[in-house]
């Protein structure tokens, strides 16, 4: 028998296009596993935002029914006709000083005291972290709105009973969280 008419057998193992697309299967998957991990740490991140912004609600919430005592620490967020001057600038820099009620909260995004804006902003990337807090102001009655959303700034009184709301923003500008509370 001549070995001209014998049909030519694969050569046993993987080729060289075989080879190349095991390669670009691994490197595939390298990709996946470093954008997953980088997507973990940012859902992570979004999560502490959120965490910060229900242990403001929780202190809040539980302030809200204690601060008209004469004897209610800080003094600065206290409530009632003899705290009239108290205003949220005084209040809020005493809960995040070092022995306020809120001095562990960090922004996750940049591992700093969080910062708080009038409203989050879609697409405004440096509000990642920052928490938003609104004022509630009852409508007319009748009204379709029962509340008026207004920004709470440092200039409000907080001597009588409020109703805030507080937002989350995340990585996006985007308001995340959102919870009302009397205080």
């Amino acid at each position: 028998m001549s070995t001209d008419t014998m049909p030519l057998l694969p050569s046993p193992g993987p080729t060289r296009a075989d080879k190349l697309f095991m390669v670009f299967l691994v490197l595939v998957l390298l990709a996946v596993a470093a954008i997953g991990r980088t997507m973990y740490k940012e859902g992570l991140k979004n999560e502490i935002s959120k965490q910060n912004t229900a242990d403001m609600v929780q202190w809040l919430g539980q302030a809200g029914s204690q601060r008209f005592d004469s004897d209610f620490e800080p003094a600065q967020c206290a409530g009632g006709d003899a705290s009239a001057g108290n205003t949220w600038a005084d209040c809020l820099p005493r809960l995040l000083a070092d022995g306020g009620p809120l001095a562990g909260l960090r922004n996750p995004f940049t591992q700093k005291t969080p910062v708080f804006v009038a409203r989050c902003e879609p697409g405004r990337a440096a509000l990642a972290g920052a928490l938003a807090i609104e004022k509630l102001t009852p409508g007319q009655p009748g009204a379709a709105q029962a509340f008026y959303a207004s920004p709470l700034s440092g200039d409000d009184p907080i001597h009588k009973k409020m109703q805030l709301r507080l937002s989350t923003c995340d990585q996006g500008g985007y308001a995340g969280l959102s919870t009302e509370v009397s205080f």
